[in-house]
């Protein structure tokens, strides 16, 4: 019972932070942080269906929270490097030739037969290694539409 609660009150901090948290100073670690609480804060719920049907829930949780987190880590570089070569302004991504990129990418990729088969896997026992194979399955299936969040503006709850 008590990590469920944990588990919700995590989901609404990070949600906190992602619709009042601050964009100043934006270090590598700030970065981090901003995309782990924001994937975490829209992923997290949908493992919902799990809360009253997983025997072992911390560890199927956190090998799922651990594939964003490594997921987070990929995002922030992304968004340094982007920083760094002038692309990001007011944390949008700024060449039209990208924007077309990766629209295109993530338009294409919706239809792929490898995405879809992404999306069928059920945890067998809810240990660590379930949870992060979850975890990289979401990561897979959505990894593109993720990348748009670089098109319509990093943080903006509004997309």
């Amino acid at each position: 019972m008590i990590s469920k609660i944990i588990f919700i009150c995590l989901t609404l901090i990070c949600w906190i932070y992602v619709w009042y948290g601050e964009m100043g100073d934006m270090t590598a670690f700030h970065i981090f942080i901003m995309w782990f609480l924001m994937m975490i804060a829209m992923m997290l719920p949908t493992q919902l269906f799990l809360y009253w049907t997983v025997p072992n829930l911390k560890q199927y949780l956190s090998g799922y929270i651990f594939s964003w987190a490594v997921f987070s880590v990929f995002a922030m570089i992304l968004q340094l490097v982007f920083m760094n070569l002038g692309w990001l302004v007011h944390q949008k991504l700024n060449p039209e030739n990208v924007v077309l990129f990766l629209l295109l990418i993530a338009g294409i990729y919706q239809f792929v037969n490898f995405k879809n088969g992404l999306c069928g896997f059920k945890p067998k026992n809810s240990k660590l290694s379930d949870g992060m194979n979850v975890g990289w399955r979401c990561i897979g299936s959505g990894f593109w539409l993720t990348c748009l969040l670089f098109v319509g503006g990093v943080m903006n709850i509004y997309i």
